[in-house]
């Protein structure tokens, strides 16, 4: 296991798993909710104390969705989750993108987060479906950012880069041998900054240079590791 944060302003915990917890195969952990016992176990390397995982198809999208007793509400086809039930992790996958988890109280929520997601309004729309979900537009929200690719080694450029600075200028790009990189950890400050999201934890472990991570810009594989959220005593 990675990290983990108990997130202060409710009982509710957030797992940055590493690589000696192997993702199952996504035949045997299709996107959806789940309650069986010993893919929980695989999933989370938790015995006990979760009552199912829920995870999303992700595409680099900004779309959120509800997790309730029956299922996810709508598409599986997401890249964020929010509930207010206990003991459901809510689970995204990431190699470099970054994995945020939420805490509010009364309701989780995660969300991956790529430069698309990023500049679609992924962090806005996980915030708006947490506050709409307790019902306060201006409820404390905190947040916790996992691991993923650093500044060093993002290199970024071309028309993705134009479609960056056409919304956050230069500020979040550094020249480093001639070639510019992108921050994704300052995109990410930035944006829950602009939301009133307060930063709790950070694990700064870089995706690319740690090698109990997966990265895919690494090792151009489809290896992935596993970030979840779990409201309640876990």
């Amino acid at each position: 296991m990675a990290s983990r944060y108990d997130f202060s302003n409710q009982q509710a915990s957030v797992f940055f798993l590493d690589n000696s917890t192997l993702t199952p195969p996504r035949e045997s952990w299709p996107a959806g909710l789940r309650f069986d016992n010993q893919l929980i176990s695989e999933v989370t390397g938790i015995e006990g104390g979760i009552k199912a995982v829920a995870r999303p198809y992700q595409y680099h999208s900004n779309q959120v969705r509800r997790v309730e007793r029956t299922g996810i509400v709508g598409p599986l086809e997401a890249d964020g989750l929010v509930t207010e039930l206990d003991g459901f992790a809510l689970a995204v996958l990431t190699a470099d993108c970054v994995p945020v988890a939420f805490s509010t109280l009364g309701a989780v929520g995660i969300a991956h987060c790529g430069w698309k997601g990023i500049v679609g309004g992924m962090l806005s729309e996980t915030v708006k479906a947490l506050r709409e979900m307790v019902g306060d537009p201006t409820a404390r929200v905190e947040a916790a950012v996992g691991p993923h690719i650093c500044v060093e080694c993002y290199e970024f450029e071309g028309p993705s880069k134009a479609e960056v600075t056409g919304i956050y200028g230069d500020s979040p790009f550094r020249t480093l041998s001639s070639t510019s990189h992108l921050d994704l950890g300052s995109l990410i400050t930035f944006e829950l900054g602009e939301l009133g999201v307060r930063i709790v934890y950070a694990d700064d472990s870089c995706t690319l240079e740690t090698d109990t991570l997966n990265s895919f810009r690494r090792d151009r594989s489809e290896l992935r590791q596993t970030s979840f959220v779990v409201k309640g005593p876990c």
